[in-house]
């Protein structure tokens, strides 16, 4: 590994130590401020803004990544993205009216969750830039300030009252992603002030525009069904079981799968604008090096992570998040570890995929592992009666990409 890529991990993971500490405490916290079952109600709608928001801009965020490289004129391509991320956020928020409309949410509900989802793109249309422009200094910035603003606010409002809490949480969220994109966003101008930009080759930028529309919609599905595997069991829990008992799966879950998702993040997070470049140099040798020696410590970490689970996390976990301390909610916890490292891999084996633009292949391969997940759910939810089932249906769905991906890859080097 290079110099530079090492440079970019360490500052991408100092970018998750607050974020990561306050999120992992803000579950405890806020279930605790709700109660099981409130907290249960909040996850569903918490879970579909982010189904939302990654599946709207998600694929947008990853293109931008990618060809940020490939324009000359900076400056020129940061206004093209604007312009898609507004258009972009105007349908968003018309959908979003027509939909919690005709669900009859309330109109302060939806007013601040329509917020929410416009500022959310807005972020994360600016990090990806940020990505691309090996901004990571300003990254770590944003991304703290945003979940501290969040954290702050929704305990203020909680702690006032916790009536229609729902629209005080949705309020929080709106705020904090607001003031992170703000942030950002001026930073990304005055570095593009100070950039060389190449004003007689802007066709550059505009070529770049059109691969990133090319290049990402396969990517929205991809986002969508990628978003939805970990989701489904959630609806079918709290259907079979109630919002109560889906708070305390919520719990355990967040505790140990996503904590661990926003810890391995810095690793795809300075891979992709890297790989990129490597890429646009066909430094492919290089790519695939990185690639293994990231796998193999994934690897190692993932055995550790279970093996301090079992002996020493799960009864610290479950008594944070006052949660049964059974062999049930012990069995969730480590599938919840191994789930979260066989996705993570995963997408570190799809990045070729990503780099050589066989976009519709990853589309393909992980539209056939959401109905592979939903696949095993169904007999799950109606015949059998154990609720550690349910996040086995999300490692599987990520064994089933992962096998996928290695046969497309195979495949993909045979041409």
């Amino acid at each position: 590994m290079n110099r530079h890529f090492i440079g970019d991990l360490y500052y991408y993971a100092l970018s998750v130590i607050i974020p990561g500490a306050i999120s992992f405490f803000s579950v405890p916290v806020l279930k605790s401020m709700l109660g099981a079952s409130d907290f249960g109600y909040y996850s569903l709608w918490m879970n579909a803004f982010l189904i939302t928001t990654g599946s709207s801009i998600g694929w947008i965020a990853t293109s931008i990544v990618r060809f940020r490289s490939a324009a000359s004129n900076p400056l020129t391509y940061f206004r093209q993205v604007i312009k898609i991320v507004t258009i972009l956020s105007v349908v968003l928020a018309v959908c979003c009216v027509l939909v919690l409309g005709a669900m009859g949410k309330p109109a302060g509900f939806i007013l601040v969750f329509a917020a929410a989802l416009i500022a959310s793109v807005y972020q994360n249309a600016c990090i990806a830039f940020a990505q691309g422009s090996f901004m990571a200094k300003r990254t770590v910035l944003t991304e703290s300030l945003r979940i501290i603003v969040f954290f702050t606010l929704a305990v203020l409002l909680l702690s006032v009252s916790t009536n229609h809490f729902d629209i005080r949480l949705f309020f929080a969220t709106a705020v904090s992603y607001s003031v992170s994109t703000f942030f950002l966003f001026q930073s990304i101008r005055r570095k593009l002030a100070n950039e060389k930009n190449d004003s007689l080759n802007e066709s550059t930028s505009q070529i770049a525009i059109q691969d990133l529309l090319h290049y990402g919609w396969p990517l929205f599905f991809w986002t969508l069904a990628y978003s939805l595997i970990p989701y489904l069991d959630k609806l079918l829990v709290a259907e079979k079981y109630g919002n109560e008992l889906l708070g305390n799966y919520q719990a355990v879950f967040d505790l140990v799968y996503k904590t661990l998702l926003t810890l391995l993040n810095p690793i795809l997070l300075t891979a992709l604008p890297h790989f990129s470049r490597m890429h646009v140099v066909s430094d492919l040798t290089q790519v695939r090096q990185i690639m293994k020696k990231l796998i193999a410590i994934e690897l190692l970490l993932a055995s550790l992570c279970l093996l301090g689970y079992y002996f020493i996390g799960a009864k610290w976990l479950h008594q944070l998040a006052k949660v049964p301390h059974n062999s049930e909610f012990i069995g969730i916890g480590m599938v919840s570890v191994v789930a979260a490292f066989a996705w993570h891999i995963a997408m570190l084996l799809h990045k070729p995929l990503e780099m050589a633009r066989r976009t519709k292949v990853m589309m393909y391969n992980i539209l056939i592992s959401l109905l592979s997940t939903a696949a095993l759910l169904i007999p799950v939810f109606y015949y059998w009666h154990q609720m550690l089932l349910f996040p086995v249906s999300i490692l599987f769905g990520a064994v089933v990409y992962i096998i996928l991906c290695l046969f497309s890859l195979a495949k993909m080097q045979k041409v």
